[in-house]
């Protein structure tokens, strides 16, 4: 796997990639600087700025790995409150509504079916 895709699988997961993109900018100046000492006939800094690209993206893409990883979680972390969470909500609002109707019931019993306002005969 190269290290775009592994940013990319890390991005599309959720996870914050400011700092993968950070290391892939330094690293491509790096190699960048060794193509342009190559094309000057400098073979000896082309092979030094090529050695630090490589050396910049060492861990990069296990570092991607970790970030995927840290990424899914939260988004299942996200969806496990979301919807347990709504879940919850909604269960507590009935049970309360349920609670406030039988107290209201108790507390206003019913007049054998008189409407109010409405004259007794």
């Amino acid at each position: 796997m190269n290290c775009y895709d592994a940013a990319r699988e890390a991005e599309a997961a959720g996870a914050n990639i400011t700092t993968l993109t950070q290391v892939l900018n330094e690293a491509g100046l790096l190699l960048s600087q060794a193509e342009f000492a190559f094309s000057g006939g400098d073979f000896g800094g082309a092979q030094d700025y090529a050695v630090q690209s490589q050396s910049k993206l060492g861990d990069f893409v296990s570092d991607a790995e970790a970030l995927r990883i840290a990424g899914e979680g939260q988004r299942n972390q996200d969806f496990l409150i979301n919807v347990v969470g709504s879940t919850g909500g909604t269960v507590a609002v009935l049970v309360g509504s349920f609670g406030l109707w039988s107290f209201l019931k108790k507390k206003y019993p019913s007049d054998g079916g008189q409407e109010i306002g409405s004259a007794a005969v």
